[in-house]
């Protein structure tokens, strides 16, 4: 069955609170490395939680909530005498979309696909930039009686810590419990880091003025495997490393196999600090290593590269922040997927999201507008399952025969 949205409806949810004139949040270099980049996540529930759900008073909830976080409900603006943007809190709000499918929340979850669809797909800032939502939540109400509720969160705002964080928050909301004043953070540490002294450097792409979508030159796909707690146990004894680490070794290995003379051989890896800090990184706030080899990836050792990849974001990671270089002023960047890119947020708490006391089934984040070299996303696999869960966006091409190398070889799916 093609599954399809009808009965789409739109709307806007400003802060509960006027906020105070001319506040605004300057935009990081890290920022900035990240404005063709938009988090999608999507929450699935089943009818038990839908039933009697009102729309209204989560929205209701959401207003007051964007009180606490006016950035979120803010616009982009550029500074006159740089043209540098920064996000103004002008209470303009955030886009809603509400709609219906004809599939059930079973066969969405049982496809683990692409499921920006439910996360409003349409979600770019630009052409009309100042008039762009930084976020878009969609409810979907399936044929079942379930419901999804999808987050499209522009990347520039934070990373996916500081996202899903958002929704817990909201959650708590919800349920009608009082959150105190949370600050707006804003970093104002501008060290630059000359180009010579930097390792490694961004390929280029074509300066963007109000358009702030990544142009990719092959046709993207983006797919998930639930990888059990009994396979991660296997896979990582056998590595000896940890899970995102024997992954991320098995899938680089895979890959290099099936590019054959396009062998990847300079990785990028992206982890995250505490949980505990989540709520105050209001920020683009995760580490960042990078990984080159002079070898065939291919014919290495599993546990060669996982002991490799362990060792250098144990060793070599730095802040995003530290890592991006914000003064070349003729090109912007993409980040994700410049080079093939791995990213762990199984910190994130993705299953603190509750409707009516019920935690989703089923949650999957992915990223779009990652660059033509593919980003993998390793997750918190589903509560009652355990496991992991993996998403993947590669190039079209690559999918089939990466499926059947981790079938065949590793015995993954």
């Amino acid at each position: 069955m093609e599954a399809k949205l009808s009965n789409i409806r739109l709307s806007t949810v400003v802060p509960g609170e006027v906020t105070a004139a001319n506040t605004i949040r300057r935009c990081t270099n890290a920022d900035l490395a990240m404005k063709f980049h938009y988090i999608k996540g999507v929450y699935f529930f089943t009818k038990e939680a839908a039933n009697g759900l009102i729309i209204f008073e989560l929205k209701t909830a959401m207003s007051y909530l964007l009180s606490l976080y006016s950035t979120v409900a803010g616009r982009i603006r550029r500074r006159l005498e740089n043209n540098r943007p920064f996000i103004k809190c002008n209470d303009s709000g955030i886009r809603v979309v509400e709609a219906e499918s004809n599939t059930t929340v079973d066969e969405w979850v049982e496809m683990k696909c692409d499921a920006s669809e439910l996360a409003y797909s349409g979600h770019v800032l630009g052409p009309d930039l100042e008039f762009s939502p930084l976020v878009s939540i969609q409810f979907t109400r399936f044929k079942c009686g379930g419901i999804s509720v999808g987050l499209s969160w522009s990347h520039i705002l934070g990373d996916a810590l500081f996202a899903s964080t958002f929704m817990n928050l909201w959650s708590k909301v919800i349920k009608g419990e009082t959150l105190s004043q949370i600050p707006i953070t804003i970093n104002t540490n501008n060290t630059k880091i000359p180009v010579q002294e930097k390792t490694y450097a961004f390929r280029g792409v074509d300066l963007a003025e109000n358009l702030w979508c990544n142009a990719n030159n092959t046709k993207m796909v983006t797919f998930s495997l639930h990888i059990s707690s009994k396979i991660v146990d296997r896979i990582t004894s056998n590595a000896n490393a940890k899970p995102f680490e024997a992954l991320s070794a098995i899938i680089w290995k895979s890959l290099a196999k099936i590019r054959e003379q396009l062998d990847p051989k300079i990785v990028t890896f992206c982890t995250y600090g505490s949980p505990k800090n989540e709520i105050k990184a209001q920020r683009n706030g995760h580490f960042v290593s990078r990984v080159v080899v002079d070898f065939t990836v291919s014919e290495a050792k599993v546990t060669d590269l996982a002991q490799m990849i362990t060792n250098t974001t144990l060793n070599d990671s730095v802040l995003i922040e530290d890592f991006v270089d914000g003064e070349n002023k003729s090109s912007d960047v993409t980040f994700y997927g410049e080079t093939l890119t791995f990213v762990n947020i199984q910190g994130a708490n993705l299953y603190g999201f509750e409707l009516k006391g019920h935690k989703p089934v089923f949650v999957n984040y992915m990223m779009a507008g990652s660059g033509d070299e593919g980003v993998i996303l390793v997750l918190q696999g589903p509560e009652n399952c355990s496991g992991v869960l993996v998403t993947m966006t590669l190039p079209r091409d690559e999918v089939i025969s990466l499926k059947n190398e981790l079938q065949n070889e590793w015995y993954i799916i």
